[in-house]
């Protein structure tokens, strides 16, 4: 657990956004100015100023801390997963926290990864700083194919995220309840993974009933994204005419959301 360096903090109220969520609970004077006007009463006004350096060293300390934390996670994560997969890595090492953000997480182009920094401090964290990861490693990652393709990529790494997420605790020793990944069945790219497992069955039945969903996917992730659609429609070349057209109707369904953009 991470420790601030500010009287009365507990850090079980702790998340990245510092005084933000400490104030939520309303406990600790390391919690939001604005939260705390109690602190103010009866103090001159070099005591009220000592107030606020003390509110705001404690916030940057714990930064820090969460950053260096966020950054060995991750360095952890991808030493698993190029490990798993055989794909290198393109991360660069750097990782960003950003308050208020709004999304979970973010790879950009140079391969920095950015994180919401009060998720940072949740348990829940682990599947995006997962995803992220994974993302870093997909073959021929490209800001023009990822937008067109956008479901052939972030249905894969979510779906791989699912399958590799509780192998990389086990190996890291953290034990989480299941229960504090329930959202993820809420997540709106479980509608590419549908998309994409109406092929993964239509193709299992027909002409790979050995395949497990791992390879499927990591087959995937190895191809560049612009790719992926045509070696999976492929596919409907090896099957008899009969699954060869259900096959190419369901390829069709599922193509036209795997190209839709969901946030």
């Amino acid at each position: 657990m991470l420790s601030v360096d500010c009287p009365g903090a507990t850090d079980d109220n702790r998340t990245a956004s510092g005084w933000e969520r400490s104030s939520a609970k309303g406990r600790g004077p390391c919690a939001s100015v604005a939260a705390h006007q109690s602190h103010y009463v009866g103090r001159t006004p070099s005591q009220s100023c000592d107030f606020e350096r003390a509110v705001f060293c404690g916030t940057l300390y714990f930064m820090d801390d969460l950053q260096a934390r966020t950054q060995k996670e991750l360095a952890d994560i991808v030493s698993i997963l190029t490990e798993l997969t055989g794909l290198p890595s393109r991360w660069s090492g750097r990782v960003e926290l950003v308050p208020d953000a709004e999304f979970k997480g973010r790879k950009r182009q140079m391969c920095d990864i950015r994180i919401d920094a009060a998720l940072a401090a949740q348990d829940e964290r682990w599947p995006t700083l997962v995803l992220e990861s994974l993302h870093s490693i997909s073959a021929g990652y490209n800001a023009n194919d990822f937008r067109d393709f956008r479901g052939w990529e972030e249905g894969v790494v979510e779906k791989l995220q699912q399958i590799y997420r509780p192998i990389i605790l086990e190996r890291l020793g953290i034990k989480i309840a299941d229960s504090t990944f329930l959202a993820e069945g809420l997540h709106n790219f479980n509608a590419y993974i549908a998309a994409l497992e109406s092929l993964r069955l239509l193709r299992k039945d027909s002409i790979s009933p050995d395949e497990t969903p791992e390879e499927f996917y990591l087959g995937l992730l190895r191809l560049p994204i612009k790719d992926r659609p045509d070696v999976i429609v492929g596919v409907c070349f090896e099957m008899q005419p009969p699954q060869r057209g259900v096959f190419v109707a369901a390829f069709s369904k599922a193509n036209s959301v795997l190209k839709t953009r969901i946030n």
